[in-house]
Order: C-alpha cells, then structure tokens, then sequence
C-alpha cells in the first residue's frame, strides 16, 4: 500500500495545484511564477516517500520542476530550449522504468521494436522539419522529436495493460500521456502561433493532470509488483 505520509503529501499536492490555478485564473502573474516550481516538488516528494527504491519515478517530476522554472523566462530564446530539454529528461526517466517494470515480468522487449522506433523518430524529425521550422525557428528539430517521444512513453503505457495486467495503472499513465500531449499543443500553439486570455489556466491545468496521473500510475505498478512479488 502507499503509505501514509505519501497519501498526506499527494493531498496537499492537489490543494496547492488548486491555488496555483486561481492564480492562473485570475492571472496574477508575480505570484503565478513564484508558486509554479512548488507544484513539481510537492510531487517530487510525494513519490519519493511512496516509491523511495524507484528513483527514475521521483526524478521524472524533478526534471519537470526544473524544466518549470526554466519556462517561466520563455521569452528569452535559450531558456524556453533547456526547457524542452528539461522535459524530455522527464519523459525518459519515465521510460526507462516503464522498461524496468516490463522486463520484471520476464517479457522481452524485442530489439526491433527500438529499431523501429528510432527509424520513426528520425524520420518524424526529419519530414516535418520543413513545416514546423516556419512555426518554431531553431526549436522545430527539438520540438519534433519531443511529441514522438511522449508518444512512444504511451505506447509502452499502453503494452503494460496487456502484459502486466495491471489495468488501472496502465490507464492513469496512458491518459496522463493523452491529457500531455494536449498540455503541450496548447503550449506549443500560444507560444509560436497566437496567444489566448488565461492561457497559463490551460496549459497548467492538463499539466498537473497529466503528470500527477503518470507519477501516481508508475507507483500503484511498484505498489502491485512488490504485492504480486513478480
């Protein structure tokens, strides 16, 4: 079971997402931006008091806090670049252990399913640079291979409600996933293309969705494989 302490702090990690979404709502931005990074770190910590023995869990939301912060100076060119990569360390992290958790049940990931999947990306990457240049600039190779990414981490979501039979986490973790890709389509589309009233309200909010449904889904699986003790 997770344990107490975890629950306590997954809470107040709810709450305080409540509050930082008034701020968005009434766009307060002073106060928006002094609260944001908190939000990563309350989840942060949260994982680590629940899953302590699965770094990569508790690090996927610190790459996040600090992919956060580098955000919040997005009009300076460079930033909003260690951001994106920021985010994409967080993806990885989740990655690899959806992988550690896949190969704890004894079944093999075939080598051609990574074949496939950097063929895929390469050539995403490629064939749409010419298009996404005109929107991102310098950003688009970047950009391009980030959404493949978070793809490919719901796809293996989606694998591990078939081999691990553990269907609720599969779900959170490939819904969170869904609700990211819409998080980051609103990011992507106010920053390059045009801006909207509250967009922070909109973008935060499938945000903290997205990434508490990922953490909270990655653990339940720790929770069920140490119950199962496969």
């Amino acid at each position: 079971m997770i344990s107490l302490p975890a629950m306590i702090v997954f809470i107040v990690y709810g709450v305080y997402s409540i509050f930082h979404l008034v701020l968005c709502f009434f766009e307060s931005e002073k106060l928006r931006k002094i609260s944001k990074p908190f939000c990563m770190a309350l989840l942060a910590v949260g994982a680590v008091l629940a899953a302590p023995n699965y770094p990569l869990i508790y690090l996927g939301p610190v790459f996040g806090l600090i992919g956060d912060i580098l955000l919040i100076f997005k009009k300076k060119f460079r930033f909003f670049i260690y951001g994106m990569v920021a985010f994409m360390c967080n993806h990885v992290c989740y990655f690899i252990q959806i992988l550690i958790f896949i190969g704890k049940t004894g079944v093999n990931v075939p080598w051609y399913f990574f074949l496939v999947m950097g063929i895929a990306l390469v050539a995403i990457v490629i064939g749409l640079y010419p298009f996404t240049k005109k929107l991102a600039g310098r950003a688009a190779l970047l950009g391009n291979l980030y959404i493949p990414l978070m793809i490919c981490v719901g796809v293996m979501a989606a694998w591990l409600l078939t081999e691990l039979k553990v269907t609720y986490p599969g779900l959170f973790i490939l819904l969170g996933y869904i609700i990211f890709l819409l998080s980051d389509s609103i990011l992507i589309y106010t920053t390059f293309k045009k801006d909207i009233r509250r967009r922070d309200l909109y973008i935060m909010f499938t945000y903290l969705m997205a990434e508490f449904l990922i953490v909270f889904g990655l653990i339940l699986i720790e929770v069920i494989s140490a119950w199962q003790q496969f």
